[in-house]
């Protein structure tokens, strides 16, 4: 896991404040997974196919199941770290699609055991996360209260695939890396994919022509099913945010269609977003990023690398002709215009920090300092012009005190 310094975000109405120590933390790895065995299994685990391999431990199971494994040695030390994150990719018939739930106990040395449940995840890789302190359940208090991330000495994988259940209802679950690292950042890559206006397309498939572009939206008429493909700049974003599409349907009658969305990443990955039985009229249809279907490669797919989007109807059982205005195709769900520093890295020999924060293109800040909480802040760099994208990254030079406090204002 990466290495970052120990500071401590707190958000303010203006932005972030960072405390500024003497000393690094580092997140803790519970485990990575490579060549992992079990210590023992339970459940439909105890006869399952199990493949250790040398990044992952994989599972093929029916049911539910579980295992236990002795963490103690060597010691981890999650002090500080504030976040439990789970890496798993899930895998099964398509029944399996929003019921499997990947489980996770953690027991300290007192006995203490705290449980994280991610139910109802959809098929495909996660990054799962929940705070350390506010786990799904408390199956037991030890004689001290809260969870000891110092004194880790077991822990339990399980696998609820709720009503997902019986002899042919397997899945697979690929256990990748368990650790505990500092707050989660706020999701960023918010915008639009494309407004469609005056864009057209690079091509086409199925019973599709060129379309007609308008200055507002693309338009395509036809009969069948149909598809075409843009090439776009790379487009940044990350699962937890919401897929939204614009668009208007008309010629169908009393019928419906169904609208469908391609993202392609950079090593052709393809995640298909679809919404069936639509009516005439206009649609502003919202999907989960991570709730999209892997039609292409092997995934994972990777969100921070968008590079083609596909646009397609599905006549359903329509099979006269249809048109489809796309009014616009976005990426929403980012947090407020709160300021979050969200990757500080601080170089004690020079007294530089480089900082990267939540921005707002178009707009300036002013990075502020101060030696205590109790002192006003100062500024210490004016100006700044936010980069292009949700972010921006700059480095500054503080004072060569032991200690103090960074914040991030915007002008």
């Amino acid at each position: 896991m990466k290495q970052h310094t120990n500071w401590f975000a707190t958000s303010l109405a203006i932005g972030s404040i960072l405390a500024v120590p003497s000393s690094a933390l580092a997140d803790a790895t519970i485990s990575s997974f490579d060549n992992y065995t079990s210590d023992a299994l339970y459940g439909s685990w105890s006869s399952a196919t199990i493949v250790s391999g040398a990044t992952n431990y994989s599972i093929t199971a029916t049911n539910y199941g579980s295992n236990y494994k002795y963490i103690g040695f060597p010691v981890i030390n999650g002090a500080g770290n504030t976040t439990v994150q789970l890496t798993v990719t899930l895998s099964g018939a398509p029944a399996a699609d929003g019921k499997l739930g990947p489980l996770i106990q953690l027991i300290d040395g007192d006995g203490t055991t705290y449980a994280y449940r991610w139910y109802g995840q959809t098929l495909g890789h996660h990054v799962l996360t929940m705070p350390v302190n506010s786990p799904s359940a408390i199956l037991a208090a030890g004689s001290t209260p809260g969870l000891d991330l110092t004194t880790l000495t077991h822990s339990h994988l399980e696998l609820d695939p709720s009503t997902y259940t019986g002899a042919g209802a397997w899945y697979t679950v690929s256990w990748e890396d368990l650790s505990l690292i500092g707050a989660v950042a706020p999701p960023t890559g918010c915008g639009t994919i494309s407004a469609f206006d005056g864009s057209g397309l690079d091509g086409t498939y199925g019973s599709w022509t060129a379309g007609t572009s308008t200055p507002t939206n693309f338009q395509e008429s036809a009969t069948g099913f149909g598809g075409g493909y843009k090439a776009i700049s790379t487009f940044s974003s990350s699962s937890g945010l919401t897929l939204q599409l614009d668009v208007t349907l008309s010629g169908m009658g009393a019928d419906v269609i169904a609208p469908i969305v391609v993202l392609q990443d950079g090593t052709g990955n393809q995640m298909q977003y679809a919404w069936y039985n639509q009516p005439v009229g206009n649609h502003v249809l919202t999907k989960a990023l991570s709730a999209g279907n892997l039609v292409a490669g092997t995934g994972p797919f990777n969100y921070s690398t968008i590079s083609f989007f596909h646009l397609q109807i599905d006549p359903e059982g329509f099979a006269g002709a249809y048109t489809a205005a796309w009014n616009d195709l976005a990426i929403t769900g980012c947090a407020s215009s709160t300021i979050q520093i969200t990757s500080p890295s601080y170089n004690p020999a020079t007294h530089q920090f480089t900082l990267t924060w939540s921005s707002t293109p178009g707009s300036t800040y002013t990075i502020r300092h101060t030696s205590s909480l109790s002192s006003a802040f100062n500024d210490l760099v004016t100006g700044i012009a936010a980069s292009g994208g949700s972010s921006t990254t700059t480095t500054v030079t503080v004072p060569s005190t032991s200690a103090g406090f960074l914040q991030v204002k915007k002008e």
